[in-house]
């Protein structure tokens, strides 16, 4: 048997979100060469790719990443392997993320876009995930032990184009305010709990 890298983490229960990205499935692997418990949801318009084959890992689709397929998710994996212990949110990719545009060029449909995936989806995720943490302790009387949040690929200290749809649609700044906001929600539900936002690497 192979030693783990982190020990700490073996046996918890780890949801991720945004599944068919490449950082996800790069945190899939890890989490679970480290003895974790996976859950990773995917929207079924995003093509999943292989998948490692683990008795530890939950694969879960649907139609769309909103607030209705947020709660059938989380409860999907709370019944699968109980209650979960750390969030990961990977970004997103969103189609031409990287164009910039002037204020009078810009398509308002994709503006829209940008938002919700970078924005009101991830809420919607941390929402349900907190919903869920909140039954599960009440239910056990206790915390949950290790809960954490993760929220990875955004960095909310730079701006590099004051032209791009992301800065137009104020995700750095909403970023920020719901890590903020989550941060001391967090304190109050689950003391030793955290926050981390982790930058592109």
């Amino acid at each position: 048997m192979s030693l783990r890298e982190f020990p700490e983490l073996d046996g918890l229960h780890v949801f991720i979100a945004n599944a068919s990205s490449k950082s996800a499935m790069a945190a899939i692997n890890e989490f679970l060469n480290n003895g974790c418990k996976v859950t990773a949801w995917a929207v079924e318009e995003e093509e999943l790719p292989e998948l490692p084959t683990s008795p530890n890992l939950h694969a879960i689709q649907t139609e769309i990443a909103d607030e209705a397929s947020s709660q059938t998710a989380f409860a999907s994996a709370r019944s699968r392997f109980g209650p979960m212990n750390i969030l990961v949110i990977p970004n997103a990719p969103i189609a031409d993320e990287s164009h910039t545009y002037p204020i009078w060029e810009t398509p308002l449909h994709q503006w829209a876009l940008t938002y919700r995936i970078s924005v009101q989806d991830p809420l919607a995720t941390i929402k349900h995930f907190l919903r869920s943490t909140k039954t599960d302790q009440q239910k056990s009387e206790s915390d949950i032990p290790n809960l954490a949040i993760v929220i990875a690929g955004t960095d909310l200290n730079k701006v590099t184009d004051f032209n791009s749809l992301k800065y137009m649609s104020g995700t750095p700044g909403v970023l920020h305010g719901l890590v903020q906001a989550v941060s001391r929600d967090l304190e109050y539900l689950n003391s030793k709990a955290r926050i981390n936002v982790l930058a592109h690497v």
